[in-house]
C-alpha cells in the first residue's frame, strides 16, 4: 500500500491524550469514529516481561515504529474506523423467524436501506511502553542488542519482585 499526503503517525505520552486528539478531531471534522477492533486495550501497564517480545523497531502492520535505539514492548491496540465506514451487519440479527402464514408479513419500500458510505478513513492506535535507560547506539550489533535486553529483562524482574510495579517513563 502506498502511503499518501493524508497518511500521518502522531505520538502521544498517554491514552488520555489520544482519545483527547481523536475527539477535538472528531469535533473540527464533524466526523465520529467508532471502535472496531480492540486487542488487549485498557491495559497501560505490565507487571511482567515473561511471554513478551522486547523490540527495538517493529514494521509489522500498518503502524511503523522505527529503531532510535530504546527498546520497547507493545502493550495493545485499538482500531478505529468512520462510522460512514463498510457496513458490518451481524448474522444473528438477520435471522427472520419463519411462520406458517406469510400473508402477515408487510412489505415496506426501503428508501436509504443505510447511512453507511464506505468512507475508508481509520484511526490506528498502538500502545508501546517504552525503556529509556536501557537505550543503545543505533548502530550497536546483535550481541549488544541481546546482552541489554538480558539486563533489561532481569532488572525488571528484580524491580517488580520488590515493589510489585515498574515504573514508567
Amino acid at each position: 500500500m502506498a502511503a499518501s499526503e493524508a497518511d500521518h503517525v502522531q505520538c502521544f505520552s498517554t491514552y488520555e491524550e489520544a482519545d483527547e486528539f481523536i475527539r477535538k478531531y472528531e469535533v473540527e471534522t464533524t466526523s465520529q469514529y467508532v471502535k472496531r477492533n480492540t486487542l488487549n486495550f485498557g491495559k497501560h501497564s505490565i507487571t511482567t516481561l515473561d511471554k513478551r517480545r522486547i523490540w527495538f523497531e517493529d514494521h509489522r502492520g500498518e503502524i511503523k515504529i522505527f529503531d532510535n535505539g530504546i527498546p520497547f514492548v507493545s502493550i495493545g491496540k485499538e482500531i478505529r474506523e468512520c462510522h460512514h465506514g463498510p457496513k458490518r451487519e451481524r448474522k444473528s440479527a438477520k435471522k427472520v423467524e419463519q411462520t406458517e402464514h406469510k400473508y402477515a408479513r408487510r412489505k415496506r419500500r426501503i428508501i436509504q436501506d443505510t447511512k453507511k458510505q464506505f468512507c475508508t478513513a481509520v484511526i490506528r492506535i498502538k500502545i508501546i511502553v517504552r525503556f529509556p535507560e536501557f537505550k543503545i547506539d543505533l548502530c550497536a550489533s546483535e550481541k549488544e542488542k541481546k546482552q541489554v535486553l538480558y539486563q533489561l529483562k532481569e532488572s525488571f524482574s528484580d524491580e517488580t519482585k520488590e515493589t510489585g510495579s515498574f515504573c514508567e517513563n
